[in-house]
């Protein structure tokens, strides 16, 4: 109860389910080292393809990026 109440005000739903997943992925985080990443599924694909050749250009962060 109190996860839910102390981040109740920073969650952006107030889904019990959204503010506890947020948690969990914080904290994996923070005891992994690994960076939390807020892209889409869509904006990593896209990366991804971009990084293996299938695509020319890629747009990240609002930065257009192109291979020759």
């Amino acid at each position: 109860m109190w996860m839910l109440n102390n981040h109740r005000s920073k969650s952006e739903t107030e889904e019990d389910w959204d503010i506890y997943a947020e948690c969990v992925r914080e904290a994996i985080a923070r005891h992994s080292g690994l960076r939390m990443d807020n892209r889409t599924n869509k904006e990593k694909l896209d990366y991804e393809n971009f990084m293996h050749g299938c695509e020319d250009e890629v747009t990240i962060d609002g930065k257009s990026y192109r291979y020759p």
